[in-house]
């Protein structure tokens, strides 16, 4: 019984965001996003409601759910440029979008080895940068870190931008 109702609640949030991505629509919240979206060539119209915002995307772009209540938005290569949760249940309404730039940093903890880890630079999914293995502190994570960041910052200084470096 429990299990039947579990199995309807996810297959009507499917739906509701399946429904959200056939829409002219993106969530109003988008910390610093709209900026790099407009750049990008998202065309931003008036408010829908408290969540969302009527928005034209570029030809060739879209919407694709990754799970029952997240999607991406996908350019016209089929590229990762945001990711967007949308729920509208009565009891947690929320929607945001995230912004991805092409260039990441990232701590890598889940390849600790002999209480070692490294930070690594990608190009989208790609790693094109690893540090040497620093200790699993805090201060030695950030030092490198910081290292990381300086060879991107070297090579792509608008790395930060999500709007850069994609064409």
């Amino acid at each position: 019984m429990k299990k039947d109702f579990w199995e309807k609640a996810s297959a009507a949030r499917a739906a509701v965001l399946a429904d959200f991505c056939t829409r002219n629509v993106l969530p109003l919240n988008m910390r610093d996003g709209k900026h790099a979206l407009e750049c990008m060539g998202v065309v931003f119209g008036t408010l829908l409601d408290d969540l969302l915002v009527v928005a034209n995307l570029p030809n060739g772009w879209r919407k694709a759910p990754t799970t029952e209540i997240t999607c991406d938005l996908r350019d016209n290569l089929d590229r990762r440029r945001a990711v967007m949760l949308y729920n509208c249940q009565p009891h947690c309404r929320q929607a945001y979008l995230s912004v991805i730039t092409r260039y990441s940093v990232v701590a890598m903890s889940s390849q600790i080895v002999d209480d070692h880890i490294v930070v690594q630079v990608f190009d989208r999914s790609e790693v094109v940068y690893t540090t040497a293995p620093v200790k699993n502190t805090i201060k030695a994570e950030r030092a490198a870190t910081r290292l990381a960041e300086t060879w991107l910052a070297e090579r792509y200084p608008l790395w930060r931008n999500a709007a850069a470096y994609w064409d």
